[in-house]
């Protein structure tokens, strides 16, 4: 019973602490701040025209599911001889090397790959076994217990749930916990360096290990109760930083917050833990600190953390808005450097759920929010801010901004510049990311090739109208009933072929499509 009702009070304080002055309770969460994070630094490209197309090889007799060309495999599926209650080929899934040698026999139901590992699942009858793979083929380890999920934390480690626990293995299988020390399946993962940071985020729970060998050995523990609450990032050299914001008294408080007419106080120490001295000491910040994201963080997937635009040493941070009274009245999102001190700041009034920022260091930055469009500076100056409509989507190309807002009963897409001038009205059902000054847009149901000016070009017969008409700055198209992919300027990419779109997407630094014929699965890589 004192269990429990410590964790209700747990679960009011986190409320308490993440909810605005006066208003409805906001979202806080980390997908804001992970979004603030892919915000910090990103060096915004140029969209590039796709000229070829590169037909992977496979395996004989088998197919290419999905290549992980990042890390030299592909995961292959060939027909097993059996049929379906629909009378379709039942298939068995393998992995083959780049080359197409290979590396693991399709002898499984489903193969998934998180970061260099694989879990391959086989079908026992009633049962299901899974072997464990390094990205070279090697088998780790088997077993037959049930899985939930498996997920890859870093390069060498990767992650099993089960109903009720998790255990870490390395790249040899070995089990960094062992059975009398593993966690629950609350708990996410990471690897900062020589240390494993352990996570449990409903009730702000977290464990520091040291990697020894192919051990690990606790550090420290910090555990919320219902008095206290942390908040802890990993900011490199063995220093993890510790924020502790504990309920204080009307005589001693940081900051207060008025929930349901009655007024909380709060108080925040900032501490930086060192693992490798195992000591702490306390920083004064800038700002009152909600959250902290980076590359560490361990809730965040791994694929995510390793494309998080945010360099070394920087973290997105969530913060407290207070005013001369200490009272809170919202909360604002920064970047924060290694040495804690806060650089960029995002638009105020706007939650980053969208950011570009135009190269590396963020001279401008877009920003769609809330149902508002801005574009801001390095410091957080608006340089124009749009609130006539309800804007939802942004793409980023050579200083321009296609966004899309409501007009009427649906959306339309235009083009504005860096002054927040309109270079193409929004009347368009759909425009395209520029590439190289071209781009294609949908008009009164018609396809368009058009230009800076807006003007409509020629029109597009081929173009196939259906959800997956356009694919990575080039578009499906239709000649006799079959399928290929044309880039924007006109030039035939994979010829039309195919009857099916199998897949398209990025995996990796690479974008691909698997298109399907009678008799053949080709995938290609574009380039």
């Amino acid at each position: 019973m004192k269990k429990v009702i410590v964790f209700i009070l747990l679960a009011i304080f986190i409320s308490i602490i993440l909810t605005s002055c006066n208003k409805p309770p906001v979202d806080t969460t980390e997908r804001f701040t992970i979004a603030a994070g892919r915000a910090a630094f990103v060096e915004a490209s140029n969209a590039v025209m796709f000229t070829t197309a590169t037909k992977l090889i496979a395996p004989e007799n088998a197919y290419i599911a999905v290549p992980y060309e990042d890390i030299g495999i592909m995961v292959i599926k060939a027909e097993s001889g059996e049929e379906d209650e629909d009378n379709n080929p039942v298939m068995l899934f393998g992995i083959a090397d780049i080359e197409g040698a290979i590396l693991v026999a399709c002898d499984y139901i489903s193969i998934s790959v998180s970061g260099n590992f694989c879990m391959a699942t086989r079908d026992e009858g009633e049962n299901y076994s899974y072997d464990f793979y390094y990205k070279d083929g090697n088998l780790l380890f088997s077993t037959e217990n049930v899985i939930d999920n498996f997920a890859a934390i870093d390069d060498e480690y990767f992650v099993l749930y089960t109903t009720n626990n998790s255990e870490v293995f390395n790249n040899k299988g070995k089990a960094m916990f062992g059975l009398a020390r593993q966690l629950t399946s609350a708990y996410s993962y990471s690897v900062c360096g020589n240390y494993l940071f352990a996570q449990e985020p409903t009730k702000a729970l977290y464990f520091i290990y040291e990697i020894v060998d192919e051990s690990i050995l606790l550090s420290k523990s910090y555990i919320s109760t219902a008095n206290s609450i942390y908040s802890i990032g990993y900011i490199g050299n063995g220093d993890f930083l510790v924020s502790a914001t504990s309920i204080g008294t009307a005589s001693s408080y940081d900051y207060s917050d008025t929930i349901d007419n009655t007024k909380h106080y709060f108080m925040q120490t900032v501490k930086i833990y060192n693992a490798v001295t195992n000591s702490e000491k306390i920083i004064m910040l800038e700002k009152l600190l909600i959250g902290i994201v980076n590359k560490y963080t361990p809730t965040i997937p791994f694929h995510s953390r390793k494309t998080l635009n945010l360099k070394e040493g920087y973290s997105a941070v969530c913060v407290l808005d207070i005013n001369d009274n200490k009272e809170r009245i919202g909360q604002r999102y920064y970047v924060m450097n290694k040495d804690c001190v806060l650089t960029v700041k995002m638009v105020e009034g706007m939650t980053p759920f969208m950011f570009t920022y135009k190269n590396e260091l963020g001279f401008a930055g877009i920003a769609v929010s809330n149902y508002s469009a801005a574009l801001f500076s390095l410091s957080g100056d608006v340089i124009w801010r749009k609130d006539d409509a309800e804007y939802y989507a942004q793409s980023f190309n050579s200083n321009l901004y296609v966004l899309a807002k409501t007009v009427g009963d649906g959306l339309r897409y235009g083009l504005l510049d860096e002054s927040g001038n309109t270079l193409i009205d929004f009347n368009l059902q759909f425009l395209a990311t520029f590439v190289d000054g071209k781009s294609v847009a949908k008009y009164n149901g018609a396809y368009y090739r058009v230009d800076y000016s807006g003007a409509l070009g020629e029109t597009i017969e081929d173009i196939r109208d259906g959800n997956t008409q356009f694919a990575f700055n080039c578009y499906i198209f239709e000649d006799n009933g079959k399928l290929g992919v044309k880039n924007y300027a006109g030039n035939i990419l994979i010829p039309a072929d195919y009857d099916n779109i199998e897949y398209q997407g990025y995996v990796g630094e690479k974008t691909y499509i698997i298109l399907k014929s009678l008799d053949t699965v080709d995938a290609y890589r574009l380039g």
